[in-house]
């Protein structure tokens, strides 16, 4: 979910809510103005980090979430407030994406499901992948195959339709080697990989392909490196600006910042506000 400014990412002990740091020193809301509010001395377009419960007696033995959520939200300072139920899915999912509305696959399926009911499926089931939208298209990146342990190396894409679905899925520029747990965003005319798992173990490669004007992924090529190996991360992009917070690391897992460079590239990341406890997908 991204509104205003701000990532959340779900998770089975609850939600974070993603700040956006303008950068300008404060010691109270007053010195920020224009909506932000003062966090640890810094500006930001968020509230404070809290932990909003989600109801865990809902959840599959499996870890798969059936019910579904929906966020209220305080419109004076944006953070999360509580949890309400929701439209229930099919049934439980672990391991999807999502992305432009959409709720792709999942462990043992390979459903794609729209704001009114299911659409094209993929043509295969996944899980661990990543899900981004650029050039009117819906991408889907990596993950691990139907059988739950093989890593894929696949890209696919499929054009995003009026009514919210998507139409037919077509391969395209595969990556360099296979992953699973990585984030996908998009931004800039490129599409990015951002870390991931390997048969050799947790990644810290931050990969760029461009989009050409068709709609067609060219070349993957590695723009940037994580401070450390990070995988199963919650990630949004902004003003310019990718955020990176909570996942599984050979670190700490601080929350990053980097800002993007206009021929596909990465700034140096920086840290972000530490969250209360360790935060990463079950």
């Amino acid at each position: 979910m991204f509104t205003r400014g701000l990532a959340c990412v779900l998770l089975l002990s609850g939600c974070f809510d993603l700040h956006l740091l303008d950068g300008r020193a404060c010691s109270s809301d007053s010195d920020c103005g224009n909506a932000r509010v003062c966090h640890r001395g810094v500006c930001t377009m968020g509230g404070s980090f809290v932990d909003v419960p989600v109801p865990l007696d809902q959840l599959s033995s499996e870890g798969g979430a059936a019910l579904g959520l929906s966020v209220t939200r305080d419109p004076t300072r944006p953070s999360l407030t509580a949890f309400t139920a929701g439209p229930a899915l099919p049934g439980p999912r672990t391991g999807s994406a999502a992305a432009q509305g959409l709720l792709l696959s999942g462990t043992g399926t390979a459903e794609v499901l729209g704001p009114f009911g299911p659409t094209t499926p993929l043509p295969s089931a996944r899980s661990q992948h990543a899900a981004t939208a650029a050039g009117g298209k819906l991408f889907v990146l990596g993950g691990l195959g139907a059988d739950g342990t093989t890593l894929l190396a696949e890209v696919l894409s499929a054009p995003l339709s009026g009514d919210g679905g998507v139409g037919p899925w077509s391969t395209e520029t595969p990556l360099p080697a296979a992953r699973a747990g990585l984030t996908a965003f998009a931004a800039g005319g490129f599409v990015y990989a951002v870390g991931g798992e390997a048969a050799t173990g947790l990644l810290d490669e931050v990969l760029a392909a461009p989009l050409s004007g068709a709609g067609a992924l060219g070349a993957w090529k590695v723009v940037a490196r994580l401070p450390e190996g990070r995988a199963r991360a919650g990630g949004a992009s902004f003003d310019g600006r990718l955020y990176l917070a909570g996942g599984s690391c050979s670190g700490t897992c601080a929350p990053l910042r980097a800002a993007l460079l206009s021929d596909g590239g990465w700034a140096r990341s920086r840290c972000c506000p530490r969250f209360p406890s360790a935060r990463a997908p079950p």
